[in-house]
């Protein structure tokens, strides 16, 4: 099994690029886990409004797979240059995007629907940290290990085996079971792994690794918060970004931005803390309106750490509102200006409409300042952990999960769009007998493209032809 190359067949046509290797903060012996002064504030703020702002959606029960937990897990262990570490140290002083699956695992071990009797639950929750695997075996490189001294990839191998051992696994084949896996290089490799690519996922955006019967949700980044987001804000706009050659429209809007500052009739006075790369902490809690630009995907964590601060986001891409979890009311809690739709006065007439229209932008402040803990997984990881479970609970067994409501304190929560969501199956077509992307990838006359395969769960159906056989990266047999 190759672990790290996916099937040429399902590369999508725009997968992220691999991003730069992070700068991780390797805590020294002599010092203590501490949150960052600037974080603080929110952290004890948050804390402090749980029982205010408690969610009560999820009415199905869970079990947890406990010989997956990563209780005595540790970093380090086999690397002599650095310190050992429990799992929980490390994770606490780590500031990654990617650490929602250790988060969910913390807000799922609390839960008061979890069940420690298998027999009694109708969901399953599969524990084992995918991100942080692969963050350890990609860029971090200290090596996360279990009591039995398995590491990085192997524990990826142990859980598959664990699922595929489980006669909670085989009852349903994983329908009912759960798993984070939100990083970036799982759309190459999880899908190696037989059972886990089963269950259903919160992934990254919109690229979809698991089976089409099961759900693909999209994931919300861990943020990081400046303030508690009561801070006077002192200019108008801000985008803390890295500004690389090919990140033409962060490259046009600091352009245009400082184009406010020559002094011509008629200009356009608008206030930047700071646009491009620096210190995102005060700049980004300064600021009224940070800016929310596509970079090497159309996510980035930087809209969560910019809805934490306290700070409206502005979109500029559409495609940035499809990669989110629908279940949340972005454009309530969001402006948009796209730089590519207009020209560069009128791009800067709209930012002075959003800097000078004061209601519009308080009413927006207020949304976002009620509804943070909904994507905050650090400090009030209970709450992101509570509507995605309804969400799958909802949608894998309805009829055991009632509808529900949102309470009036979430006013961003638009729980009726989960009604609409449904697994995405992904036809294969033959282009003779070899499996292809679509017929237009067969080359010549398309009267040779012919069967579509609906995953092996039902073996070959009848459009456009019966012919052909069942080909899948499952190496389950058609029936």
């Amino acid at each position: 099994m190759r672990l790290l190359e996916a099937p040429s067949s399902v590369i999508p046509e725009e997968v992220p690029e691999v991003p730069e290797a992070p700068e991780e903060h390797i805590p020294s012996d002599a010092e203590s886990v501490q949150v960052p002064s600037t974080t603080t504030s929110m952290h004890t703020a948050m804390h402090s409004s749980i029982d205010r702002d408690e969610l009560k959606l999820l009415e199905v029960p869970f079990y947890i797979y406990e010989e997956l937990l990563l209780t005595n897990a540790t970093v380090g262990k086999h690397n002599e240059k650095q310190k050992q570490y429990t799992l929980e140290r490390w994770m606490e002083e780590r500031e990654v995007k990617h650490t929602d699956d250790y988060w969910w695992v913390q807000a799922a071990l609390k839960h008061r629907m979890r069940t420690l009797d298998p027999a009694k639950a109708k969901l399953f929750l599969v524990p084992t940290l995918v991100n942080e695997i692969y963050d350890q075996a990609i860029w971090v490189k200290l090596g996360l290990c279990d009591h039995d001294d398995r590491c990085n990839l192997k524990l990826l191998q142990h859980a598959n085996d664990v699922l595929g051992k489980s006669p909670w696994f085989q009852r349903s084949k994983g329908r009912d079971h759960i798993v984070v896996a939100s990083h970036y290089m799982t759309y190459n490799s999880a899908r190696g792994f037989k059972h886990i690519a089963h269950c259903n996922v919160i992934g990254l955006e919109k690229y979809r690794w698991n089976h089409p019967d099961r759900l693909f949700l999209p994931n919300t980044y861990v943020g990081t918060a400046c303030t508690d987001g009561q801070s006077n804000k002192t200019h108008d706009f801000t985008m803390i970004a890295t500004i690389k050659p090919h990140f033409k429209d962060r490259q046009y809007i600091c352009k245009a931005l400082q184009k406010k500052k020559k002094k011509k009739r008629n200009a356009i006075e608008l206030s930047v803390s700071t646009c491009g790369k620096g210190n995102q902490c005060p700049a980004l809690a300064q600021a009224k309106m940070g800016f929310h630009v596509k970079g090497d995907s159309y996510g980035s964590n930087r809209l969560i750490d910019t809805i934490l601060s306290g700070t409206v986001p502005i979109f500029t891409s559409q495609q940035q509102y499809h990669i989110l979890p629908t279940w949340i009311d972005w454009e309530a809690l969001s402006f948009f200006a796209d730089p590519n739709q207009h020209r560069q006065h009128t791009f800067l007439q709209r930012l002075q409409q959003f800097a000078t229209n004061t209601k519009r932008y308080e009413q927006k402040r207020k949304f976002v300042n009620d509804n943070r803990a909904l994507l905050d997984w650090r400090n009030t990881p209970s709450i992101p952990f509570e509507h995605y479970m309804y969400a799958f609970a909802r949608s894998i067994m309805p009829e055991l999960q009632p509808q529900k409501q949102a309470p009036p304190q979430f006013s961003a929560l638009w729980l009726e769009a989960v009604e609409d969501l449904r697994p995405i199956r992904r036809p294969t077509v033959f282009c003779d007998q070899s499996e292809i992307h679509s017929c237009r990838s067969c080359g010549g006359s398309q009267k040779t493209c012919h069967g579509q395969c609906q995953w092996c769960a039902k073996g070959v159906v009848g459009e456009p032809s019966t012919e052909g056989t069942c080909a899948n990266f499952y190496e389950e047999t058609c029936a």
